[in-house]
């Protein structure tokens, strides 16, 4: 039950992703969502850089500093020191 929760609410994010919301994907790149559609975000992860990202590989949503739990990095970003 528990890990059916967390995947609804991963997916509930990954769904209410909007522009300019910060991210982190599972390959551990941070970056600001630029354009979304169906399957596809485009993040700028530095001035002028974007890459192009499946939707499934955001992790953690990041936004003014406060972590929204993903799958599994936001507990490993907890930990480091």
């Amino acid at each position: 039950r528990p890990q059916q929760e967390k995947a609804k609410e991963r997916e509930e994010m990954i769904n209410n992703l909007k522009r300019n919301d910060e991210i982190l994907t599972t390959g551990g790149l941070y970056g600001k969502v630029m354009e979304l559609n169906e399957k596809i975000v485009t993040l700028e992860i530095a001035p002028k850089v974007n890459v192009r990202i499946d939707r499934q590989h955001v992790d953690v949503l990041v936004s003014g500093g406060k972590v929204t739990k993903g799958s599994g990095a936001a507990g490993r970003e907890g930990k480091e020191k």
